[in-house]
């Protein structure tokens, strides 16, 4: 018998301690697969010590009940046996389940470390640290019409937990969470990865699963005090949510959105910093319906980001009742806009502040929108074809479009012969209704002939 042979075979037999010493001696880890698997088989506590070890991506099964506890200073390596994507850890329609602690090291993002599915509950996640790896997903196997609400996951919760990863092989997020209801993620911190967190109850496009009378299958989903950095496309993002909280988290630099909510309803994002999303870093998209983002701060330092935006992929009125209140909207250094690309109606952006920030809101078919108790400042001057704000709706008996009370300032004088305010609305004949603009000062000087309106009547 070879001296590994004898290694593996006197690592099987002898009691925890005595491996974890043995372990000690050797500068090469030993697998502690087998270990779990007999503990858990047993019914007992997983327990690891500090130390390093080899762990095997095979889908281990975690049963009800379960506690994997390991040590912060327990490193694993994860083996892939065969070189694909998986999981270590699988809860499948399995409760009461804790795991905690450890270092997870891979060489990229293929695996995961605990996989969550079919109707799986009460699992708490802590703690634990992942390189290259990505930390969990929930998901129900089957597609989004043939879930019913008893077969989602629920009442799931991590909490500090961290994960850095550069080589990216997939399109996942390191946090990623389909079919499931009231779950919590707090104080995670994400750098890298493809996404950040990402939630997922149905395919927003409303030629797919995302009509207003269909069921948002992700609900009562808080995510609060994480931060995250670097990620390729999006920050903490989701399709058909519904009762989405996200409050107090911290997002930099991504190629796509920041907190971005598509078809999803009664959603809130609050007290959010997000700095450098190429999309947007506060969005909509598709039919939404009662979004509200409050007191959060939203900047860009460099001109290809945007800080705010709209997407709609129809021209339906159905994206509905979007509000934007009390928030900051910084250009750094840049002059930058909050943008849209499709309809919306029920739109309320109020007591704003914007900072080098142009409201382009001028996508066909526009409802109701009301720009109102904003205060602009610039230090950065737009160009003479950029209004301020540039907006355009249908006005009728169910619309309006009012703009009022705003207060805009710049530290260089205005352009004598350019308007602020843009507008330009579709109205039926014989229309007694017009677009409301009253109240607003620029610099500090009330101008009524600060708007320019073009009128374009409907047959």
């Amino acid at each position: 018998m070879n001296r590994r042979n004898l290694i593996i075979l006197t690592f099987l037999t002898l009691g925890l301690k005595g491996r974890i010493a043995l372990a000690s001696k050797n500068q090469e880890a030993l697998n502690i697969t087998q270990h779990i698997l007999d503990q858990m088989s047993a019914r007992k506590s997983v327990n690891i010590p500090a130390g390093n070890y080899l762990i095997d991506a095979i889908s281990i099964k975690v049963i009800s009940g379960s506690k994997l506890i390991f040590s912060k200073e327990a490193v694993f390596k994860v083996n892939v046996p065969d070189h694909s994507g998986g999981c270590i850890f699988l809860i499948d329609d399995k409760q009461d389940i804790e795991i905690t602690g450890g270092t997870f090291n891979a060489e990229d993002d293929m695996i995961e470390v605990i996989s969550i599915r079919n109707g799986a509950h009460s699992i708490s996640v802590s703690d634990v640290m992942c390189n290259g790896c990505r930390l969990l997903r929930t998901d129900v196997m089957k597609s989004y019409d043939r879930i019913n609400g008893s077969e989602l996951n629920y009442n799931v919760n991590i909490s500090e937990c961290h994960g850095a990863s550069s080589n990216i092989a997939t399109r996942k997020a390191f946090i990623e969470l389909h079919y499931i209801k009231d779950c919590n993620c707090f104080d995670c911190e994400i750098d890298g990865y493809y996404h950040g967190i990402m939630f997922w109850g149905g395919d927003a496009n409303p030629n797919r699963d995302g009509g207003v009378e269909n069921i948002r299958k992700a609900s009562h989903l808080n995510f609060e005090g994480n931060t995250v950095k670097n990620v390729q496309l999006g920050g903490i993002w989701g399709s058909m949510g519904e009762y989405i909280t996200i409050d107090s988290n911290y997002l930099e630099q991504g190629r796509d959105v920041g907190i971005d909510f598509e078809g999803c309803n009664n959603s809130l994002a609050i007290n959010n910093i997000i700095k450098n999303f190429r999309h947007g870093g506060l969005t909509t998209f598709f039919l939404c319906n009662d979004i509200k983002f409050e007191n959060n701060t939203s900047i860009s330092t460099k001109k290809e980001n945007i800080v705010a935006a709209i997407f709609n992929s129809t021209l339906k009125q159905d994206n509905r009742n979007i509000k934007f209140i009390n928030n900051k909207f910084i250009g750094d250094g840049v002059l930058t806009v909050f943008a849209q690309n499709g309809t919306v109606s029920e739109l309320l952006i109020q007591g704003n502040v914007f900072t080098n920030t142009l409201i382009k809101l001028t996508s066909p078919n526009n409802g109701a929108i009301k720009i109102s108790k904003n205060n602009f400042s610039f230090n950065i001057m737009p160009q003479k074809d950029m209004p301020v704000v540039d907006v355009s709706n249908v006005l009728n008996s169910t619309s309006y479009l009012i703009i009022e009370n705003n207060h805009i300032n710049s530290e260089q004088k205005w352009f004598a012969d350019i308007p602020v305010f843009h507008i330009k609305t579709l109205e039926s004949r014989n229309s007694e209704l017009a677009p409301i603009v009253e109240g607003n000062l620029v610099e500090k000087v009330s101008s009524p002939k600060s708007a320019i309106v073009s009128k374009i009547t409907q047959k």
